[in-house]
């Protein structure tokens, strides 16, 4: 319920209360889908931090921002000055609108594609935007009123849509959401109910009931909740029972101010999918080697097996030496009794001599015997291994956050190798290599045929490729296999670093790097050696030299 239109209402309704009367001073991005607003009231400074995350968005008051000194970028300028009269939602959309005196006003939108914007306008006209705006902003902009259904036309579409109770309620009232459409069939008694058609009308009328109430209970709430299940993280405006008594909670907090309840919600959330999804992935390469080494293991150490076939081969050897006045080359098998008088039927190699048969099979034996040597020791070093993963894995269990696994990583670099085929391996000693912050690797092209092979062959279409803007230099490569994931900030920094410093701008203080994922390179037909063409691709200003950190460059 983090992106209903109620949570964002209230978020509203709160920054109106602080900064209604305030002076706007200037806004900045820093970060990706992240903007800040600062304001000010005599001495006083105040901030609104923006989220546009399309699953975590907010809208929110800071006492304090620590602005970067460099890669930050200054949006809406001639707002400087402008004194805010008035912030509040949208009539049906999730955006909240800033209204100053000069009669403009600051959209803020948490829906779209890829991300929420911001937008200045001025008489209906968008004047300025923080991203380019889409077709689905026509709506917020036009200031167009949303068609409200009559109670009976939704009744009707209720039970036209074929579906179970909760799903034709969803999508009857989009703008209810899941959690007040469940927390409201609940509460009428119908959880559960398959058929919609099953149903009287008066059954109906009443969940809609329900529903009005709940969204007025949702929309004049003083207390939010913070639900931590299993494999989820849920902020809500009001109680929600059915998630309670169908024992899905594993923790519930309870918050009288918005918003320690929304950041308390994101932290958890970030903690449990990117935390969680590392661990996971960490948890299932070792369960996979322990489980390969445990099999290795009880193999070796049935060493009894190489034992038996040594004595039965050395008996044959004898029986051969002790009758080989009844053998002749050119048999094929023999007959012989043993020691207990049990026939043995033993084969023959008709090339060879009796005498050579019989140290053929002695030869075996004392192959047998040295692999079941090799086997003792074999089995020894398992169960180091073995003890090493059971280690790993505790430890794992014992991470409390992202710092602990990259240490576990580095800590047990043998269970966790770098990726990718041996002809990757050997052909990464072909660059530059360096190991950047988190332990993520980076490698840089020598010259323009190499570049190329960097570029075109090594990389993948997810890693970061980089390049100093507006000058030649060596093409590089950030290794990043999250396809939706921005690599971390400081890695990539380096990463730019590193592109600066073998480029043709190494001694400028600052230099342009231009960075995008590898998929969106190209290399034009007959284009010499080097020359690519880049799409999507974003900036940072760094300095040209090598991050000095004590691991970072492992080969030149």
């Amino acid at each position: 319920m983090i992106r209903h239109y109620l949570t964002f209402q209230h978020q509203a309704e709160l920054l109106h209360q602080n900064f209604v009367g305030w002076t706007f001073d200037s806004c900045w991005s820093q970060e990706k889908e992240r903007v800040y607003l600062k304001l000010f009231q005599g001495d006083t400074a105040g901030f609104i931090e923006i989220s546009l995350n399309l699953r975590l968005g907010y809208a929110l008051p800071l006492r304090e921002v620590h602005r970067a000194k460099k890669n930050t970028i200054d949006q809406f300028t001639t707002l400087s000055g402008s004194i805010l009269t008035a912030i509040y939602m949208h009539e049906s959309e999730r955006a909240i609108h800033l209204q100053f005196d000069n009669n403009e006003q600051l959209l803020l939108f948490f829906y779209g594609k890829g991300a929420g914007n911001i937008v200045r306008v001025q008489s209906g006209e968008v004047i300025e935007s923080f991203m380019s705006v889409a077709d689905e902003y026509n709506t917020a902009l036009s200031e167009e009123s949303e068609i409200v259904l009559r109670r009976d036309d939704l009744i009707e579409s209720i039970i036209a849509s074929g579906k179970p109770l909760l799903a034709s309620l969803s999508s009857s009232l989009r703008s209810l959401g899941k959690r007040l459409a469940s927390e409201a069939v609940w509460r009428a008694g119908l959880w559960g109910q398959a058929s919609v058609r099953k149903l009287d009308r008066s059954v109906l009328e009443a969940l809609l009931n329900t529903v009005d109430q709940l969204y007025a209970e949702a929309a004049g709430s003083m207390s939010y909740y913070v639900y931590y299940l299993e494999s989820d993280v849920i902020f809500s405006l009001i109680c929600l029972t059915y998630l309670e008594e169908n024992l899905e909670v594993e923790r519930r907090e309870e918050f009288d101010d918005i918003v320690p309840a929304i950041r308390a919600c994101r932290a958890a959330w970030f903690w449990k999918h990117e935390f969680g999804s590392k661990v996971n992935e960490l948890k299932k390469r070792l369960r996979k080697e322990e489980e390969r080494v445990s099999r290795s293991l009880a193999h070796a150490e049935n060493s009894t097996t190489y034992i038996e076939r040594a004595e039965l081969w050395e008996m044959i050897g004898n029986l051969l030496l002790l009758h080989l006045s009844h053998i002749k080359k050119g048999d094929e098998q023999v007959v012989l009794a043993d020691w207990e008088g049990i026939e043995r039927e033993i084969k023959l190699d008709r090339k060879r001599t009796p005498a050579e048969n019989a140290e053929r099979y002695f030869k075996k034996a004392r192959g047998a015997r040295m692999e079941s040597e090799r086997s003792q020791i074999r089995a020894k070093e398992l169960r180091g291994r073995l003890a090493e993963l059971r280690r790993a894995l505790q430890r794992l269990e014992q991470a409390q956050n992202l710092d602990d696994l990259d240490q576990l990583q580095n800590d047990y670099r043998a269970f966790f190798p770098r990726k990718g085929t041996q002809k990757e391996i050997q052909s990464a000693d072909r660059y530059r290599r360096f190991v950047v912050d988190g332990g993520l690797e980076v490698f840089a092209g020598k010259n323009a045929v190499n570049n190329d092979e960097l570029t075109l062959r090594f990389a993948r279409p997810n890693d970061v490729w980089l390049h100093a803007r507006g000058s030649s230099g060596s093409h590089v490569v950030l290794r990043w296999n999250n396809p939706k994931g921005r690599p971390p900030k400081r890695a990539l920094e380096e990463a730019a670093m590193i592109a600066a410093f073998y480029s043709g701008a190494k001694h400028s203080n600052l230099v342009p790097v231009a960075w995008t994922r590898r998929k969106y390179v190209r290399k034009p037909k007959g284009a010499s050696p080097g020359a690519v063409i880049v799409s999507r691709e974003e900036v940072v200003m760094v300095r040209p030299i090598l991050p000095k950190r004590s691991n970072e460059r492992i080969e030149e």
